[in-house]
């Protein structure tokens, strides 16, 4: 006869072993092994997919620049059924993502979002890549080197139109932005003194007839689309602090409602823009912001896979959002059973 612990014993021996492989640049081995994956780790919180659910044992496998040179490291192939890499942003972390790089290669597990194709998810590459892409349209974007007023002029000289046009640092997310440029004298307004590196992109006007400005989010998980969010803003810099706005207004938090249970037929493109573009992305996991441009395409403002899911407002008004944590983690197990070829999580 079984006793409860021989059964916690053998629940434990099923459990998949997930390494999660994380880092940035900043951080030495030393501050690694104190340090809770995220994404002030290096990336994105997918981690957290696989957080509290019994049959799996994910365990942090922090790398620094310097893990190529230490005698001691990772026994990834011995030790884990599967590695979730998180290092996803080669701007903010370009050392260490070079070094996961490397490291990924040796590794004969299974590799859930591993480097190399992240790397073509940077804003000026994935802008290209999205090109010509049917139902689909994301306004031109060029990366600038040490960037300075003379660069960016030239580089808004070379686009059509040149203005409006937005100006953020690289490596740089939730917002950021060093301006909305909408003339050549607004430009001299902005500093810049050349040790940055930025990107400067097209601004297109994507409010809606009622004049507000609505920001879908949406995450691909191994192969199933999950809708996060609809946010409704006042202002073009759609982010978070928006549903403070929403709760003032219950049409936004319905219309919300509805695009997260009936995605296909509340947003007005339809998925069949977004499905072409993870194909084109081909990464296992990755965010895509957008909005509906004024002629029905899809605005993609970034895709990639530095995007976190979490957290969700604790706020009763959003509720309704709570059931995209257990479609987040179903797609991630699903994703686990597929890459590795076993059961997870019956």
């Amino acid at each position: 006869m079984s006793t409860p612990e021989a059964e916690r014993l053998m629940a434990k021996d099923n459990q998949i072993k997930v390494g999660v492989l994380y880092g940035t640049d900043s951080l030495e081995n030393r501050e690694l092994r104190s340090e809770k994956p995220g994404s002030g780790s290096g990336g994105n919180d997918s981690f957290l997919h696989l957080k509290d659910a019994p049959c799996i044992d994910a365990r942090r496998t922090g790398i620094s620049k310097s893990y190529l040179r230490q005698k001691l490291r990772w026994d990834f192939n011995a030790s884990y059924d599967a590695v979730l890499n998180i290092i996803s942003d080669v701007d903010q972390n370009p050392k260490v993502f070079d070094v996961a790089e490397r490291v990924v290669k040796s590794i004969k597990v299974p590799v859930l979002n591993p480097p190399a194709p992240l790397r073509h998810t940077t804003r000026e590459r994935i802008s290209k890549r999205l090109n010509g892409l049917d139902g689909v349209w994301m306004p031109d974007t060029r990366r600038l080197r040490k960037a300075t007023r003379d660069r960016v002029r030239r580089a808004l000289e070379e686009m059509d139109p040149p203005f409006p046009a937005l100006l953020r640092a690289t490596g740089t997310h939730t917002g950021q932005f060093l301006g909305l440029i909408r003339s050549a004298a607004e430009l001299d307004a902005i500093a810049l003194n050349g040790t940055h590196d930025c990107f400067v992109t097209q601004f297109v006007d994507f409010r809606s007839e009622d004049g507000l400005y609505r920001k879908y989010r949406f995450f691909l998980i191994g192969d199933q689309i999950v809708p996060r969010h609809a946010l409704v803003s006042h202002d073009w810099n759609v982010h978070a602090s928006a549903r403070q706005q929403m709760l003032g207004n219950p049409d936004h938090l319905r219309a919300e409602q509805a695009f997260l249970q009936d995605t296909d037929a509340e947003f007005a493109p339809g998925l069949d823009p977004i499905r072409a573009i993870v194909r084109r992305i081909g990464c296992d996991y990755v965010g895509i912001d957008c909005a509906v441009a004024p002629d029905g395409r899809v605005l993609v403002f970034e895709a990639n896979a530095t995007m976190n899911f979490f957290p969700f407002s604790d706020d009763p008004s959003f509720a309704y959002m709570t059931p995209l944590i257990d479609q987040g983690r179903a797609a991630m197990m699903r994703l686990l059973h597929k890459r590795i070829g076993r059961q997870v999580c019956d």
